[in-house]
């Protein structure tokens, strides 16, 4: 976890260090919402296709999660890009690659939470747990004993991706003001936040030090 938080994530924090002090200049068009068209969809579905691939399989490994998910297939869509110097600008393939996996982690996680009792993200372990409280034993024996229960859960996974267009839309237009944080606040938070969140996970400081050699690795 420390090795792929720092390779991914702290290697970002640290390049955005380098750019911390530039102001960046954003057009006011950039708050409105523009949904892209079908014709733009089919031209990207190789980067939908590797992506979802990419974030179902992230998403099944215990323990990794969206963000794992999301890092690993923007590294894979810029490598594989004809225009990799573009990356970081705004191009569709730069944000479709990890929204992509990151949603698509969602579904492989819950793959060895419901057939093994291991959660795949901290999301599943909280529907683990919720299960566990109920009586419910994750595992073969749930998909005989209790379809009612699986059929509401993967019915569920599709009534929320249709809600979630419709509060995306509205959300996105307070989200995008987020662009207006100086990158001198966001970086040194991320950054924070980062070594909070791995050293509480064992309470190592060599997990810390782990971070930030990946980082810089990375």
């Amino acid at each position: 976890m420390p090795f792929l938080v720092g390779l991914f994530a702290m290697s970002e924090v640290l390049i955005g260090a380098e750019r911390a002090l530039q102001k960046i200049e954003f057009s006011r068009e950039s708050m409105t919402v523009k949904l892209p068209g079908f014709r733009t969809l089919a031209k990207m579905k190789d980067v939908i296709l590797r992506s979802s691939l990419i974030g179902t399989v992230i998403g099944i490994i215990p323990g990794e999660g969206a963000a794992v998910g999301a890092f690993f297939a923007y590294s894979v869509a810029k490598r594989r890009s004809k225009h990799p110097e573009r990356f970081g600008t705004g191009i569709p393939e730069g944000i479709l690659a990890p929204e992509t996996a990151n949603n698509a982690t969602v579904g492989g996680a819950l793959v060895p939470t419901l057939t093994l009792g291991v959660p795949g993200s901290p999301a599943a372990a909280v529907l683990l747990g919720a299960f566990l409280i109920q009586g419910l034993i994750p595992g073969p024996r749930l998909f005989t004993e209790r379809p009612d229960i699986m059929y509401a859960v993967f019915i569920g996974l599709f009534v929320i991706n249709i809600l979630m267009i419709f509060i995306g839309l509205v959300a996105i237009r307070f989200a995008a003001r987020l662009i207006m944080v100086p990158t001198a606040v966001i970086v040194p938070t991320v950054m924070l936040l980062s070594f909070v969140g791995i050293y509480s996970v064992s309470n190592s400081f060599f997990n810390v030090g782990v971070l930030l050699g990946a980082g810089i690795l990375g």
